[in-house]
């Protein structure tokens, strides 16, 4: 998510669909949060008591009033792959927080986390916020293009009677009707 993916804006103090904001300069972890920068799948540690395995590693975190923006390096596992094959494709542009709520007060009529840290951020394909996305999507997949010259064939996959044609990177797959 950067470089091979995208760049991620990873939150905003926009009202999301719990009804709830996270104002950004509340957080209060960032140094602790790079020392172990955790990007997961659509929240997966949250959902396995902590035992799933990263898809990759946050290498920035940038926080404002308006967001925050990371950049992140996609795992070398067949998972944080596939993951990334799904950005680079379009199919998932969105990303949301994973966070412990520190402080919250009302303001305007809207809960706010004025305090919270950073536990994780996700990529995801429904966030709580709308405003997260992942964006400069096209500029890496031209980028990616630029760096093939010619692509080998990819061999089919037959999986209980049915066959698999792998795409290439062009969304084309190679099989002779």
């Amino acid at each position: 998510a950067s470089g091979n993916g995208g760049r991620p804006f990873v939150s905003s103090p926009r009202v999301d669909s719990d009804g709830e904001s996270v104002d950004p300069l509340g957080l209060k972890n960032r140094d602790e949060y790079l020392s172990n920068p955790l990007v997961y799948w659509a929240h997966e540690w949250a959902l396995t008591q902590g035992t799933a395995e990263p898809i990759g590693k946050a290498t920035k975190l940038d926080v404002s009033r308006t967001k925050i923006d990371s950049s992140a390096i996609y795992a070398p596992t067949p998972k944080a792959q596939n993951v990334r094959a799904l950005v680079l494709g379009g199919f998932v542009r969105k990303t949301s927080i994973g966070f412990d709520p520190i402080r919250m007060e009302t303001i305007k009529g809207v809960p706010t986390h004025i305090e919270w840290a950073l536990r994780e951020w996700s990529i995801v394909p429904m966030p709580a916020n709308t405003d997260a996305t992942i964006t400069g999507v096209k500029s890496a997949l031209r980028w990616f293009a630029d760096q093939i010259e010619d692509e080998p064939l990819l061999e089919p996959e037959e999986v209980d009677g049915w066959t698999f044609y792998p795409a290439d990177s062009k969304g084309q797959t190679q099989h002779e009707d």
